[in-house]
């Protein structure tokens, strides 16, 4: 098999696994369980009190509170191979190639991946560990706190990444190979959070939380056009880029620059021990331990602000609309940032040998000047300047019908902002009450440009003690044929959210109504 072909399948490979955006579709109409105010804070909670968190001594780690989204924007698992068959590689003038018989495997499919993918592609992943929450019921007032550690980060790719290396720039003479949108993003922080509900009358219910964030470490792309552009006539090629990346690191970076005049040299990643490097030994690299201190997850320089607020209307006995606005906010950076920009341009003509071809010159000279004008073209300039990074909005908008006493249905849609785009979602829902200690919710979604995301939610009490796991696509873990490994075979989205809440002073009688 040639070279490119390994490189996209180790792409393929590598994306297919991390196919894993926060998504809370199934949770938003489950108003049994207290976390339902996370996705809209005009729901309140039934029981006078309630407290969950990792903190908490045994209750509260069996199992431990947390949410765990992980998604892909792109293709699924289940359509990127196919059978293989006949393949004939290397053939030109010279001859008429090699075969490989492939027939007895699965090859990528890649008409269908071209097909499949955006223009910008997204892999995306966000884990909430619940430290420490709860929340009380005062007449017609619910007062909620929390405190969360939360990891969001994003990958993105190009389509046209793929398409150059599968067919090569020639198909890219009219118009160019865009790489824009690639980068990643990464963020961790600390979010306290404080709410309230109020029941304003026998129609509407308000809600808002508002958030205290303490930012611990960022990587953020704010800037990534790539172009790259074919001369029709000669082939030259020609590279355009324009790159700004913030970053605020555990640790400091240490930058080489060139003739002093600002602009970076290269730079170390390997976060040398300071003492050690000052001394000559470039060997004692600083650990994982030594990074991720108390220091670090005490850090409270990068300190941020976030909003949640949510409405709910109840029209008359049987429909009830809700809407709420998730993650309105920011973070101000300002510990071990560093700003790096490049704007430059390249153009290969090829590389003349002969005049190099003496005695005076080898082969490694020769690829040192091609690489220093290359880097002359490309240099990358450095501050260290605070920056702000904002949080992916969520836009929920949705209602229910109620069928009866113990039975409603549910109509959602959710949009994400995220860098500048929507990116969408629709849920229908069935949504019981059966018993006092036991309610479920089932979904089918359309998350990610993939309609077979069946959801479900169960909420059991026992007790004071409430059990909950909730997901929106179990449909998609199954396991792959071949191998029997569960993996997100069909699905472009992944989530699991569960864990354990201590309730007390709950109505004796059943819930007669969702609304």
């Amino acid at each position: 098999m040639n070279t490119k072909k390994i490189v996209l399948l180790t792409i393929i490979s590598a994306i297919s696994f991390l196919t894993f955006a926060q998504q809370d579709n199934t949770l938003y109409f489950m108003n049994r369980i207290p976390q339902v105010n996370l996705a809209n804070p005009a729901n309140g909670y039934e029981c006078k009190v309630n407290v969950y968190g990792i903190l908490m001594p045994v209750f509260g780690q069996l199992p431990p509170p947390m949410s765990i989204n992980l998604g892909h924007t792109g293709f699924s698992l289940k359509k990127a191979f196919k059978k293989g068959g006949i393949l004939t590689v290397d053939a030109d003038s010279s001859g008429p190639g090699n075969t490989i018989n492939t027939s007895d495997s699965l090859v990528p499919d890649f008409d269908y991946l071209l097909k499949a993918m955006r223009p910008i592609n997204y892999i995306t992943g966000d884990i909430q560990i619940h430290l420490l929450g709860g929340g009380f019921k005062y007449e017609d007032w619910y007062f909620s706190v929390g405190l969360t550690e939360k990891i969001n980060f994003s990958l993105g790719y190009p389509k046209d990444l793929f398409g150059l290396i599968w067919k090569g720039n020639a198909a890219y003479i009219n118009e160019p190979a865009r790489f824009s949108g690639l980068g990643l993003n990464f963020t961790h922080y600390r979010e306290f959070l404080t709410g309230v509900q109020r029941k304003m009358n026998d129609k509407l219910k308000l809600g808002a939380n508002v958030k205290w964030l303490f930012g611990k470490s960022n990587v953020y792309t704010r800037k990534s056009d790539i172009r790259l552009h074919t001369d029709p006539n000669t082939f030259d090629l020609q590279m355009i880029s324009n790159l700004e990346i913030n970053a605020s690191l555990p640790e400091p970076i240490y930058i080489d620059y060139n003739n002093g005049n600002g602009i970076a040299d290269s730079l170390s990643l390997n976060l040398w021990n300071r003492d050690s490097l000052a001394a000559g030994d470039s060997t004692s690299n600083i650990s994982p331990s030594d990074i991720l201190n108390s220091k670090y997850f005490l850090n409270r320089k990068n300190f941020g602000l976030g909003l949640d607020l949510g409405a709910i209307y109840e029209i008359n006995d049987k429909f009830e609309v809700q809407a709420s606005i998730i993650d309105i906010g920011f973070i101000r950076w300002k510990a071990n940032t560093y700003t790096f920009k490049q704007n430059g341009n390249y153009t290969y003509t090829g590389v003349d040998f002969p005049p190099y071809l003496n005695k005076n010159n080898d082969i490694d000279s020769i690829i040192k000047a091609w690489g220093d004008s290359v880097y002359s073209n490309f240099m990358v300039t450095h501050n260290q300047k605070a920056y702000n990074s904002f949080l992916p909005t969520k836009i929920y908008i949705g209602g229910t019908y109620k069928y009866n006493d113990f039975v409603n249905f549910g109509l959602l849609t959710r949009t994400e902002i995220y860098q500048r785009s929507l990116h969408p979602s629709f849920t229908l829902s069935v949504n019981t009450n059966f018993y006092k200690w036991l309610s479920a919710t089932f979904t089918y979604s359309m998350i990610n440009r993939y309609w077979m995301n069946m959801g479900l939610g169960v909420a059991a009490k026992a007790s004071f003690m409430q059990f909950y796991i909730i997901t929106d696509n179990f449909f998609g873990i199954r396991p792959e044929a071949s191998t029997g490994i569960p993996l997100p075979y069909s699905a472009r989205n992944v989530n699991f959210r569960f864990g354990c809440n201590l309730i007390f002073g709950c109505p004796k009688q059943v819930t007669k109504s969702f609304l």
